[in-house]
């Protein structure tokens, strides 16, 4: 009987203790970084209708991020972590331009549990493709909140 009362006491505040001793760290549900480009004709909003694809090219190599997109208003992309550059490669309508992105990175640490990510501050886009007038800067803060980042205005 006493060994019953002793592991049930035990028990008890062992389960206290775990309980008191958790920690309330809040960590973002989404640490992963992305761009967003929205496609825009004069001052609308549109949807593309043909194919594009997107390359980012970092260190030397290229990375196929967005692979035939159709009937879209934007797309998401990530950024190169440490790079104080990002170079981008826009396919559409069989031809293609390259962009240049300017960017301050930004670690981010919270605490062991969250981990670390990075996020940029836009300084510069620099560019040009046949088809596209110009890419704006809308939002130079590139976090882990999908927010539009840059527009994408078409002839």
């Amino acid at each position: 009987m006493k060994k019953n009362i002793f592991t049930k006491t035990l028990g008890i505040l062992l389960a206290i203790t775990c309980i008191t001793s958790c920690n309330s760290v809040d960590c973002p549900l989404n640490n992963t970084v992305y761009n967003t480009w929205t496609f825009y004709q004069e001052d609308e909003p549109v949807s593309i209708t043909k194919e594009i694809n997107v390359f980012l090219k970092v260190n030397g190599g290229d990375s196929l991020v967005v692979n035939k997109l159709t009937n879209a208003k934007s797309f998401s992309m990530p950024m190169s972590y440490y790079n104080p550059s990002d170079t981008v490669v826009i396919e559409y309508r069989n031809t293609s331009g390259t962009y240049i992105i300017e960017k301050d990175n930004l670690p981010h640490f919270n605490s062991p549990e969250c981990g670390v990510w990075v996020e940029h501050n836009v300084t510069s886009i620099k560019g040009n493709h046949p088809l596209i007038d110009s890419v704006v800067v809308t939002n130079p803060k590139v976090d882990n909140i999908e927010n539009e980042n840059f527009r994408i205005y078409f002839k």
